[in-house]
């Protein structure tokens, strides 16, 4: 089965939540985006347009310019108009900090760029693929890839937090494994609201470390959601859990054909297993996460 980061954070704090969403595809109710998110995907959506057109134009962009100012104005209204509405202070604060990020990057060489909503692609052990989707993979120097990964949100991510991300981790050791070339990879959580930056950098010899650490994980969770035990585990997540109506821990009756809990050894209760079957989600490809 493929794993993303997200997807193994989902295993981890609730094993039913995971079968139910990958194994018997019950019936979901899907809460709408709330305002936090609808705001991330709009600072993303911005970036993303802002920097793709620096790719297309193919040279050095100063993003001071009036040209480049212009251009990232237009990429944030195209962006409130696509997930809004948002109340007028908010799109002040979606122009102001995709302003104030493009502000700091100041220069954008297109041929550094490696990608915007990059799939990364990595194998745990012999037979388990992972993948995460990045906000933006550079190239900072002939033997260094950074990875961006765009935050919203007033929450501070301390260079412990970008040590021990899954997810950023995961990107990193994706990253080693697409750009063979380079020595070292970088990871860098941009926190647009809070107009700071936070970064981890390893070396190629760490990331194999790593790798290993992380594939122990992975093969960890690939076990759980394919053998289970699967229960019910309530925290913080139940709150935009699409399941919750059908959940025996909140009184609800589990949908005809779907494992239920109370009952063990229910018909058909081992998994076929659907493939390689997982979509990218909005952080950076994390469903649930309700700010990116």
């Amino acid at each position: 089965m493929r794993l993303s980061p997200t997807f193994v954070r989902t295993i981890e704090e609730c094993n039913l939540r995971a079968r139910w969403s990958r194994i018997d595809a019950a019936p979901r109710e899907v809460p709408p985006a709330d305002a936090a998110l609808r705001y991330g995907t709009a600072a993303h959506a911005a970036l993303e347009t802002l920097v793709t057109a620096v790719v297309a134009a193919g040279a050095v962009a100063d993003l001071t310019e009036d040209l480049w100012r212009q251009r990232t104005a237009a990429a944030v209204s195209e962006a409130v108009d696509e997930h809004g509405p948002f109340p007028k202070d908010v799109v002040e604060r979606l122009h102001r900090i995709v302003s104030d990020h493009a502000e700091d990057l100041a220069t954008l060489d297109a041929r550094d760029v490696l990608g915007v909503e990059v799939p990364l692609r990595w194998r745990a052990g012999t037979d388990t693929p992972v993948i995460g989707f990045a906000d933006r993979v550079d190239r900072i120097d002939a033997s260094t890839v950074r990875v961006t990964d765009y935050k919203t949100g007033r929450r501070a991510f301390t260079a412990d937090d970008v040590q021990a991300s899954l997810q950023l981790q995961t990107y990193a050791v994706a990253a080693a494994s697409r750009h063979r070339w380079a020595e070292a990879v970088e990871v860098e959580v941009a926190q647009l609201d809070r107009r700071e930056r936070e970064r981890a950098r390893w070396s190629a010899e760490e990331l194999a470390r790593i790798a290993e650490e992380l594939a122990e994980r992975y093969l960890a969770a690939d076990r759980r959601i394919t053998e289970g035990p699967w229960e019910a585990t309530e925290g913080d997540w139940c709150r935009i859990c699409e399941f919750a109506t059908l959940c025996p821990a909140k009184g609800g009756e589990p949908a005809p054909g779907t494992w239920d809990p109370r009952i063990p050894g229910i018909r058909d209760a081992h998994p076929r297993l659907p493939g390689l079957d997982d979509a990218p989600t909005g952080d950076s490809g994390d469903p649930g996460s309700p700010a990116r």
